[in-house]
């Protein structure tokens, strides 16, 4: 895989880190982001490069740490669409702006990753092949780091993910994408596993079921003590981990519903400070006390609410919805945090019919998902 090239599209802490790690495993990287957002890779166009600071553990199978030469930094997309592997590293309210490039930009036979996808898998998908562009779309439930962006051109590994599970959109494809994921160095050592659909997928993103309701029941001390506020040093008590249990206790049924499978956790996995988080995510050395020194939520505009209310429970809500299953708690929390952020989640976020879903029956989901 070492020949192939590789583009990264986004300029954040996981675009950054993903662009280095490729980078100093030996491969050809692409590094491209949206001009109106250049800022946040302004050192990185100056002198072409990324560092990769880790844990003071220097452990080489932990990360791959130092400098990182990348082959192109750019704001011109057409710059990187000659990779082979294309990989989406943004939020998933900015992914919108990253489809509309690739539908303008993308040849067939080329394979797009969204890291995580937040259920958008779905959307390019729709999109792609309303232009006839055939394309291996896979959907994954997270990063496979932990990381920060201490400054552009400077970020911060301090952890990394444990397993990372993937589909492909449709699931008919997922073969091929674990084909070409063996071997990609940001999985290594991560466990890469299949999901039985990019529902599935979606649906195994942690943040959301934790983030969200941890967040509103600490609003008050977020407002006080923003931007320096620790949730999991400071905001998971057990009565918070019940809540969280709790949510992910729907996500369980809706899935159910659906016909799709979502990791099982048990009590113990709940009843900690990192939440699931300790299980999805490992550190060199005491995960849970690396995790507490996670920094965030910085304010109500964070990702915490905004990302993971409308683009994680959200999508799960309108799913319970349609299937008659019942999601009182995902329910109060969108409703609590349109409120407490002066937001419509539920207008904002990725209902069924901004998922494409809106006209197929029931009985026809999961083929659509498997087949397109």
């Amino acid at each position: 895989m070492s020949e192939e090239r590789v583009a990264v599209l986004g300029g954040g802490a996981g675009a950054q880190t993903m662009a280095a790690d490729i980078k100093l495993a030996g491969m050809k990287v692409y590094l491209f982001e949206l001009p109106e957002f250049q800022e946040n890779i302004r050192n990185v166009i100056e002198t072409g490069k990324i560092e990769i600071a880790g844990p003071q553990y220097n452990l080489k199978e932990f990360y791959r740490g130092g400098i990182a030469e990348i082959d192109i930094v750019t704001t011109n997309i057409e710059e990187v669409m000659d990779a082979e592997l294309i990989n989406i590293v943004i939020p998933a309210m900015g992914q919108g702006k990253f489809f509309d490039l690739l539908v303008n930009s993308l040849e067939d036979g080329k394979t797009v990753i969204l890291w995580p996808g937040n259920f958008g898998s779905l959307i390019l998908y729709r999109m792609l092949k309303e232009e006839g562009i055939k394309a291996f779309i896979g959907e994954t439930n997270t990063l496979p780091y932990g990381t920060r962006l201490v400054k552009p051109g400077l970020v911060h590994l301090f952890l990394r993910t444990r397993r990372i599970i993937v589909a492909g959109m449709p699931d008919r494809r997922t073969k091929e994408i674990i084909g070409k994921l063996r071997d990609f160095p940001p999985l290594d050592p991560c466990k890469l596993e299949a999901a039985d659909t990019a529902l599935s997928a979606a649906f195994n993103n942690p943040n959301p079921i934790v983030h969200p309701v941890a967040s509103l029941l600490n609003t008050g001390t977020i407002e006080r003590s923003a931007p320096d506020y620790y949730l999991y040093r400071d905001g998971i008590s057990y009565a918070v981990a019940r809540a969280i249990k709790a949510v992910y206790d729907e996500y369980s049924r809706v899935a159910s519903a659906i016909g799709i499978k979502i990791v099982e956790y048990d009590e113990r996995a709940f009843m900690k400070t990192s939440s699931i988080m300790g299980e999805e995510f490992a550190a060199p050395f005491d995960t849970d006390a690396i995790i507490a020194q996670v920094i965030g939520p910085k304010g109500l505009d964070d990702r915490y609410f905004v990302e993971d209310i409308p683009f994680g429970l959200v999508p799960v809500y309108d799913f319970g919805r349609w299937l008659g299953v019942e999601t009182p708690i995902i329910e109060s929390v969108i409703r609590l945090g349109s409120l407490v952020c002066r937001r419509d989640f539920l207008k904002e976020g990725r209902t069924l019919d901004k998922l494409g879903l809106e006209s197929i029956e029931k009985e026809d989901l999961l083929n659509y998902l498997k087949n397109g």
